[in-house]
């Protein structure tokens, strides 16, 4: 994961004090263009206005802030579920904030893609005038499309779900 230090010099200011190595391979950065680098030097928008809101949330809170942020950087999108923890000083001024990103960028991928193919498959279903059915290995539908619903009696697909041959034909035409 990644993992960096930022000073707070001011409220809105903060300084990048230490990032490891993860940083730089994710963001393509080189160390020279973030150490003592403010954030707003760093990290481009639309993601700085969403950092610097969540950075000031967690020192008015004075408790560890998460969120999800997707950020173009040299080495292209990456998304990322970001934790940010102030630390604070004996006389209760912030002083530092301590960051981490799991990088997610590629489950995010296969989840955009996954929602294009189911995408997809709704509109194969939804369309075909043909009944179409999926059933788990116990012989319950798990679904069906609306003309399959149909030919059952129903106007919902949705009330096929759990359901066997049983419920809708005769013992001797079920088997």
């Amino acid at each position: 994961d990644v993992v960096y230090n930022l000073k707070v010099e001011k409220e809105g200011n903060y300084i990048f004090t230490s990032v490891n190595r993860c940083f730089l391979t994710v963001t393509g950065l080189q160390v020279n263009q973030i150490i003592g680098k403010r954030v707003q030097d760093v990290i481009p928008e639309p993601s700085l206005t969403l950092v610097l809101d969540k950075y000031a949330e967690a020192i008015r809170k004075k408790k560890i802030v998460r969120w999800e942020e997707t950020t173009e950087y040299p080495t292209g999108l990456v998304t990322g579920e970001v934790s940010i923890a102030p630390v604070f000083d004996d006389q209760g001024h912030c002083t530092y904030l301590a960051g981490t990103v799991h990088d997610i960028t590629e489950r995010k991928r296969m989840e955009e893609a996954l929602a294009k193919e189911q995408f997809l498959m709704n509109m194969l279903m939804d369309n075909v005038p043909d009944g179409i059915y999926f059933k788990d290995k116990e012989g319950r539908f798990i679904r069906t499309n609306k003309s399959q619903a149909v030919r059952f009696g129903l106007s919902d697909p949705t009330e096929t779900v759990g359901k066997t041959d049983f419920d809708f034909f005769t013992e001797e035409h079920a088997q």
